[in-house]
């Protein structure tokens, strides 16, 4: 009776090649781009079995991921002011900044719009300054409607805020405390909202693209005498971030950056509440090689390494066995 067994996946020679195609990936860094990857995948493939296919990918994947091209620019420090008076910071240095603002009329809208071009950094590897380029909007409501929950009386936060935006109002910048500050109408007054966006992202490099990863956090900055001062964040609900505080506040989001931003004024306890308004504005951009080989989400690692097994297991191959008795 015929028997069968399976040979082991990995043989010696096999192990050989896999080592010899990483070790090319190692050494040429700088040159893992989509042709020359696929290039030693083909000349190093053609010989080993399919199954072993899944798992060059993964390991090779794994490899480029440090090395895919991107650099992450940092901006912090955003504020109302123009040009050099702004306090825009670029990965922690304000040095080759320049921000120029104008204003616009858009439906009727009134709009600020700052013009920032940023030349600091070598992105590309040729030993010269690359210009990175972006327009950040902010616009102002009034009349809106704000909701918090009455159990948020303490200094504190929690996710219990409602925002609808009311009628668009001009933005205003009162330079109090040495700084400028964005408010709406030169305060934050209950159903005042800011909203800032962050638009037409451009590098100076062809094969190049810049894409704007999100705002990070903000400042609370007090204007005035005051506290009691009650922020939402966001629009809809009922279930937004809301912040009270008595004194100029940081905020950070962490992981969980908004797109666009919206700051609104709650209902307050306290002495003049409405004393407050934006600063500091943090937010991030990615610049990336588009020829660079895309890098899949970590989540899909696991489904990766999924298929691969079952690829593994229809592709190992049977070899015949005799003189093994049958139990």
């Amino acid at each position: 009776m015929q028997e069968y067994a399976y040979t082991p996946l990995l043989l010696s020679d096999g192990y050989y090649r896999i080592l010899d195609t990483l070790m090319r990936l190692i050494q040429y860094p700088n040159k893992l781009l989509p042709y020359d990857f696929f290039t030693l995948f083909i000349m190093r493939m053609h010989s080993l079995r399919p199954a072993l296919i899944p798992s060059i990918i993964i390991l090779a994947v794994s490899l480029v991921h440090a090395a895919n091209g991107e650099t992450v620019v940092k901006f912090e420090g955003f504020t109302s002011g123009d040009g050099e008076s702004n306090n825009l910071m670029v990965n922690g240095s304000g040095d080759h900044q320049k921000v120029v603002r104008s204003v616009e009329l858009v439906d009727d809208e009134d709009q600020f719009t700052y013009k920032v071009t940023y030349s600091g950094a070598d992105y590309n590897g040729d030993s010269r300054q690359d210009t990175l380029s972006f327009d950040l909007k902010a616009i102002g409501y009034w009349k809106g409607e704000t909701s918090t929950s009455e159990e948020l009386k303490e200094e504190t936060s929690a996710h219990v805020g409602s925002v609808k935006l009311g009628r668009s109002k001009s933005v205003l910048q009162p330079k109090r405390g040495g700084r400028d500050t964005f408010t709406v109408a030169g305060n934050m007054s209950v159903g005042d909202s800011l909203q800032f966006s962050v638009e037409n992202v451009s590098v100076n490099i062809d094969g190049y693209s810049a894409v704007f990863n999100g705002f990070s956090g903000f400042q609370i900055r007090e204007t005035g005498s005051s506290y009691g001062h009650m922020v939402v964040v966001g629009v809809g609900g009922p279930n937004l971030l809301t912040l009270r505080t008595n004194e100029t506040l940081d905020v950070d989001f962490g992981l969980d950056v908004h797109k666009t931003l919206t700051v609104s004024a709650a209902d307050g306890i306290g002495s003049n509440p409405q004393r407050w308004g934006v600063q500091n504005l943090e937010f991030d951009i990615t610049v990336s090689d588009k020829k660079y080989v895309d890098i899949p989400e970590p989540a899909s690692y696991g489904l990766l390494l999924a298929l691969s097994a079952l690829c593994v297991t229809m592709c190992r191959r049977p070899r015949m066995t005799r003189g093994i008795d049958r139990v």
